[in-house]
Parts: structure tokens; sequence; C-alpha cells
């Protein structure tokens, strides 16, 4: 069964996974084990339909189970298509999650996760994150969901909160092109 290229699904999965992903992350003791719990929850994240193979895989030969990550730390695949691609950045620094963020933003990909942690208001991230955004990139592709889920900050009153999540769809529908068409010619047709 392939994946189905449309606008409503990837919202769909992209509402499926916000809701896989707050009811198994849970607070942690540091950054070692929040990655592993992230990164951890999204490998064992499926859907209905095709079958969807985590990356990297994991690795109970090291401490934290985890390969070390290619080109995100994570991403989601079938057979022909990656689904899901995700950062996860636990330090704070604006420089660090821009960083981590704009990997998401030259990338073609149905949905594309930001997960972070650490910063005292989860709104601020929103924001600085979406004026990069609209900075370093003017193209993307309809349908895609950019996800911000924020887990763990501390509040002004010292108090650790739960997860925040941010969302956003680009407009319009999917054109999917299947690769029988594609073929390199010398001229433009």
């Amino acid at each position: 069964m392939q994946f189905e290229h449309t606008s409503k699904n990837y919202r769909d999965v992209a509402t499926a996974l916000i809701t896989y992903l707050e009811a198994q992350l849970r607070h942690s003791k540091g950054r070692s084990e929040w990655t592993g719990i992230n990164l951890g929850a999204l490998q064992d994240f499926s859907i209905k339909g095709p079958k969807m193979s985590p990356y990297p895989k994991p690795d109970k030969s090291k401490r934290s189970g985890l390969k070390g990550q290619f080109l995100w730390d994570h991403m989601s695949c079938t057979d022909d298509d990656v689904i899901i691609i995700a950062e996860s950045e636990w330090n704070s620094s604006p420089l660090e999650l821009r960083h981590d963020f704009e990997k998401l933003l030259y990338t073609r990909c149905p949905i594309k996760l930001m997960m972070c942690g650490g910063w005292p208001k989860p709104e601020d991230i929103a924001k600085d994150l979406s004026k990069y955004a609209k900075k370093c990139s003017r193209n993307f592709g309809p349908g895609e969901v950019f996800i911000l889920f924020c887990t763990g900050w501390i509040d002004e009153q010292g108090e650790r909160r739960g997860k925040q999540v941010y969302k956003w769809q680009v407009p319009g529908e999917v054109c999917r092109n299947d690769g029988r068409k594609f073929n390199f010619q010398s001229d433009w047709e």
C-alpha cells in the first residue's frame, strides 16, 4: 500500500503524530535522556497503511540505543518515500535551534517536525522560528506540514511545564509526479 500524497492526508498523519507524541513523551532528567525519549517515540510511531521504517535504526550496542544521524535526527520512510523528518534540539540557544530548523526548511517532505526544550517561553521559539523561516526560504511544497513540539520548559515561576505544540500547513494541494514520468531531456518539452 502506498502513502497517499494529499494535503488532507499530510494533515491527518501530522495530527496523529502530535497526539501520539503528547501521550508518549514525558519529562526527563537531562539532555541525553530527553533525546533518547524523543527519538525512541518517533521510532515507534506508525500509521495505518504503508509500513514506515525509522532511520537511524536502533543500535543496542550504544548506551543511548541510537545510531548517529544521517541528515536529520530522525526520518520515517516507506519503501519509496520519506514521510517524516525530525530534528530534536535540547539547547535553548536561538542559533542552535535555527541551525537544526534550517535543515527542515530546505527539504521536500510531507511532515517536518522540530522538537525542542529548555526555553522559558515556547511562544518565543515559535515566533523566532517563524520569522527565521520567512527570512530563509520562500518556497515550500504545497501541503507540507511543519510541527514545532516544545517539551519540558521552565516558566517564570520556576515551574516545569509540559508540552506546547505549534503547527502550520503550506496552502495548496499536493502535485504528485510518479517516478515513471521522470526522464532527462536535452531540450525542454
